[in-house]
């Protein structure tokens, strides 16, 4: 076994194993060897002399050998107070078995001290609450049943209070004090039963007791009536006596309670109310009888009168759970009771209640299921808006962080939403199998409830992506006949700036194709023949009124290069300003060649001014209007069953 030096210098790897006498030795041997060259090192270094090393040589022998005798001593002394402590226990323990009636124990003569010293102990700490416990119970048992007796008038059981019972003295005592208990307790409830009962027919006849056993019997604390078998023969004579005053009028009593109890419950009475009228008309006596009968007409009035408002607070409280539980049309059409008009009546009250009750349980029982269907629809539900919120162009306005939320919702969704349906559908196959039923949401599985709502999804998608067609074909058609509104700019303010000619260059194309523009390049290569007017002056106010267009062919080229200011004329449209060849021949007339134009494309030759061109209307009439407004175009979205 080897030795460490961690902690200490030199120790046992292994400090629960015991260690043998020779490895012991071995140890000490290298720890005197260590020390010694250590010592003899230090005494190199500081240069002792011989006699001066023999001297502490001497020192430490002295030291080792009066530790070793310390440590003897005190491992004696150990043993000596460990022999008195067993001593000590074996005399308690003969003393206590003897009292407990049990042999003494005589611990292994091969153990060693410490192993007998825990036996001993051990036994003598069993013995010691073996001794307590069988006290205690003694006391409890002699406290019981004096209170027993004291009540029941019964003989007490003979046992002896100063010595320590026996386990079989102590097991007949319990089972007398059982008996004792249940036989008190049999009286007692018998008391109360018939006490209260006498109590109540004193109270409702208005009577009092009059002799003393009657007093007794009914005062305040019941522990002062003592149930003997005498008291309790004369009490089931005191019952007997007072319940043929009592049948005639409890008859009559019991029935209005009934009726009042369902009245109050109809006109939803607070619970105060109803224990006030009781507190004050309880008894029956005739005049309370006849308060109670006026009570009961009195509510039967109000109940007619509040009738509507009752049922229809109870249909709406059946439409909800209808709408909780997925109940289907058929099963709803079936409840005569909710089909009723004009119709208020106790048996259409009831019948709702009870329709509106079993619902509830229903659901009560099966909340879980429920409720996770319940998640799948919100969570379809917030799909669908942001569907219908990705369609919306002014959503890019004003954003604030929002198209980043819809993106990473939609995400969200669309990895959560298997899931759930994943996980509903086992739950419903799982609930099938133990409740022996079909699951069902509005008559149908779920699976199918499933298909027919991404169906519905999707139907809407189409329907306004049709309608959305539409609006841009009547807007394309219209743009085409009478052409597109100008953006208005704001008027410009300061120093008016005179009108050039790069200023006065506009294409026609801009009007009709939405998106394109002329670049600054497009400008007028001969503006000898321009009428240009420097003056400033206030630009007039823009009429919303058609101006007519002129029709004189000699203007054709100058209607190409000015912006048309206002609306164009109701009947003005592409047939109108001329037909093609017309166009075609302005457009290759000598006049035409200084102009440059950056919407035609020029042809394959070597004069770029004679280029074919593509007629206006061929190419607006042939361009897709998704093309066209390419610029305001949505990005399109998988549908849902797509995506999942």
């Amino acid at each position: 076994m080897a030795a460490t030096s961690t902690g200490t210098k030199f120790k046992i790897a292994n400090k629960n194993e015991n260690m043998p006498a020779d490895t012991l030795s071995q140890v000490l041997n290298e720890v005197v060897e260590t020390s010694l060259q250590q010592l003899e090192s230090i005494w190199n270094e500081i240069g002792f002399a011989a006699d001066q090393r023999s001297e502490r040589c001497n020192s430490v022998l002295q030291h080792v050998e009066s530790l070793f005798e310390d440590m003897v001593q005190q491992e004696t002394d150990v043993k000596d107070t460990l022999i008195g402590k067993i001593t000590d226990i074996k005399e308690k323990l003969k003393i206590l078995s003897k009292e407990l009636s049990v042999p003494v124990y005589e611990p292994d003569s091969k153990q060693t001290m410490l192993q007998c010293r825990k036996d001993l102990l051990h036994h003598l700490e069993t013995l010691t609450k073996q001794k307590h416990t069988r006290m205690v119970a003694l006391k409890n048992l002699i406290d019981q049943e004096k209170i027993l007796c004291d009540r029941t008038k019964i003989p007490p059981f003979q046992i002896s209070h100063s010595s320590i019972p026996s386990d079989d003295d102590l097991a007949e005592y319990e089972k007398h004090i059982e008996e004792l208990t249940i036989e008190q307790n049999k009286r007692f409830a018998t008391f109360t039963i018939i006490r209260e009962q006498i109590q109540e027919v004193f109270k409702q006849i208005d009577d009092s007791p009059s002799t003393v056993f009657e007093r007794q019997a009914l005062a305040d604390d019941e522990k002062d009536f003592i149930l003997s078998s005498e008291n309790m023969t004369a009490l089931n004579n005191l019952q007997i006596e007072v319940i043929e005053r009592k049948a005639k009028a409890e008859e009559k009593l019991l029935a209005m309670k009934n009726r009042l109890h369902v009245l109050w419950q109809r006109l939803e009475t607070p619970g105060e109310t109803r224990e006030e009228f009781w507190e004050k008309h309880g008894s029956l006596k005739q005049e309370n009888l006849k308060t109670v009968n006026e009570e009961i007409l009195r509510l039967e009035a109000l109940k007619h009168t509040q009738m509507e408002k009752v049922v229809t607070s109870m249909k709406r409280e059946l439409e909800r759970w209808w709408k909780v539980c997925f109940t289907p049309t058929e099963l709803q059409d079936e409840c005569s009771a909710f089909k009723t008009e004009g119709v208020f009546t106790d048996e259409i009250a009831d019948a709702l209640e009870a329709e509106i009750n079993n619902l509830q349980g229903f659901y009560e029982r099966h909340k879980n299921l429920y409720s996770q269907v319940r998640q799948w629809e919100e969570i379809l539900e917030e799909y669908t808006v942001l569907e219908k919120k990705a369609t919306d162009p002014n959503r890019f306005n004003n954003r604030g962080g929002a198209l980043l939320q819809e993106e990473k919702a939609r995400k969200r969704i669309i990895k959560e939403l298997p899931k759930l349906e994943a996980n509903l559908q086992e739950l419903i196959n799982k609930w099938e199998e133990e409740q022996k039923l079909k699951f069902s949401i509005y008559g149908m599985e779920f699976s199918e409830y499933v298909t027919q709502r991404y169906k519905t999804i999707q139907d809407e998608r189409e329907r306004e992506k049709e309608q959305r067609q539409k609006s841009r074909a009547l807007q394309m058609e219209s743009d085409m006949k009478f052409g597109t509104k100008p953006a208005m700019t704001p008027k410009k303010r300061g120093a008016r700036m005179p009108i050039t000619p790069s200023m006065m260059v506009v294409n026609k194309t801009r009007r009709i194709i939405p998106g394109v523009r002329t670049p600054l390049s497009a400008t007028r290569i001969n503006t000898t023949n321009m009428n240009v007017t420097t003056k400033s002056t206030t630009p007039r106010r823009k009429s919303n009124r058609y101006r007519p267009w002129d029709k004189n062919a000699d203007r054709t080229n100058k209607l190409l290069h000015k912006t048309i200011r206002g609306g164009v004329q109701k009947d003005a449209s592409f047939g109108s300003t001329g037909s093609y060849n017309e166009f075609a021949k302005t457009l290759n007339s000598v006049e035409r060649m200084n102009y440059r134009s950056s919407i035609i494309e020029p042809a394959q030759s070597p004069c770029p001014t004679k280029s074919k061109l593509t007629p206006i209307s061929q190419s607006v009439s042939h361009t897709p209007k998704s093309k066209l407004a390419s610029a305001q175009r949505m990005p399109a979205h998988t549908p849902m069953s797509t995506r999942l």
